[in-house]
């Protein structure tokens, strides 16, 4: 069975890359034959050319994401079965059809429109509108990122979808976006969830350093508080951050764009972790890390509902901090996890994300 992914494996986010080798890499455990379709749309290019202009500003922007380009390329080479040949629109991923036997779009936000538009345009590639072949094509974990979606879009994502074999959602409330679609979904977890372990990833050893590790997308006063607080509690730790090239040049201590794997390790050996991130949260549950997962107002948008979805599914609702307050931060803090009881809950919803794709990869095949 020859399968292919489509997903955001382009993306310079450590998240963005672990699922899309943990998919994989469970696929290829069970025979199937994997490529990642390289489909790299111009609307998706991170790194900008420098500017004319040599600002010094945005030269060292440049820099910077240059490097942290170099550092995630370095990871999809060794890890990410990724085809040879690069796609860029509809037209040339056409070309595809009947190549596989079943196409996988997902995991990550692939239904999330904030994200699959550009310039008032929807790019369908991820609702596989580039294959006539009905009855082959499944969303795994796909996230529409957000608990509605746009009127404008209905009568489009109800076209695309409606001939998919099965359709796996990352967050419960997009099961409610699919009904309101006249569809029917399954919630699956992500796949970094399906691993038994990382195994064949080498993930560096801790270096013996007592730290707190704060990863935010959004740096608050709240925020800042809460680790404080947090050292205070634990007492002879450091704070590690990740930090870019300018963050360097005005002094500030951190972490430069660590590969995806030490960035595992980082939270794997950390003493506790504060974030805002997706799945920096579930490298936490995954690593047996306490935790406090924040709620992420940015850019207009609340980035929350995957990470409130995640933790009702395993039982740590009382992790998630949507209104800050010292007092909760603290109860937090002193609160131990049952990680027995987790992770039969993890256990539970592996179970039935592997039997999703088992049960509906073998009827498309």
């Amino acid at each position: 069975m020859k399968i292919g992914i489509i997903t955001f494996h382009w993306a310079a986010n450590y998240g963005a890359v672990l699922q899309a080798y943990a998919l994989s890499s469970y696929l290829k455990s069970k025979g199937c034959a994997v490529e990642i379709i390289n489909y790299r749309p111009r609307w998706a290019k991170d790194v900008k050319p420098i500017p004319f202009s040599f600002h010094i500003k945005s030269c060292i922007t440049y820099l910077d994401e240059l490097y942290k380009r170099k550092v995630f390329d370095k990871f999809r080479k060794r890890y990410l079965p990724v085809s040879e040949k690069e796609y860029v629109n509809i037209s040339d991923l056409s070309l595809l059809d009947g190549c596989y036997d079943i196409i996988i779009t997902g995991s990550d936000q692939v239904f999330n429109p904030d994200i699959i538009a550009s310039e008032g345009k929807l790019d369908t590639a991820f609702l596989l509108n580039f294959t006539m072949q009905k009855g082959k094509k499944i969303a795994y974990a796909a996230s529409f990122g957000n608990s509605f979606l746009a009127d404008e879009y209905d009568n489009i994502y109800k076209d695309k979808l409606q001939d998919f074999t099965a359709i796996g959602i990352r967050e419960k409330s997009g099961l409610t976006v699919l009904k309101q679609l006249g569809l029917v979904g399954k919630w699956t977890p992500d796949p970094t969830l399906l691993l038994d372990a990382y195994d064949n990833i080498d993930i560096p050893k801790s270096n013996g350093k007592n730290y707190i590790f704060g990863l935010l997308f959004q740096v608050t006063p709240e925020s800042s508080d809460c680790i404080r607080q947090l050292g205070q509690y634990y007492t002879n730790t450091e704070v590690l951050r990740l930090v870019t090239l300018k963050d360097r040049i005005r002094g500030i201590k951190g972490i430069w764009h660590p590969s995806p794997e030490k960035w595992v390790s980082i939270i794997k050996n950390a003493r506790f972790v504060v974030t805002d991130s997706f799945h920096c949260t579930v490298f936490c549950i995954l690593t047996h890390r306490p935790f406090i997962s924040l709620a992420l107002n940015a850019w207009g948008t609340d980035w929350s509902e995957r990470i409130k979805s995640l933790l009702e599914r395993v039982g740590l609702n009382d992790r998630f901090v949507a209104s800050y307050n010292r007092e909760d931060i603290g109860r937090i803090i002193k609160t131990e996890i049952d990680w027995k009881k987790v992770d039969e809950k993890v256990a539970e919803w592996k179970m039935e994300g592997q039997s999703f794709l088992e049960i509906y990869c073998n009827e498309a095949y």
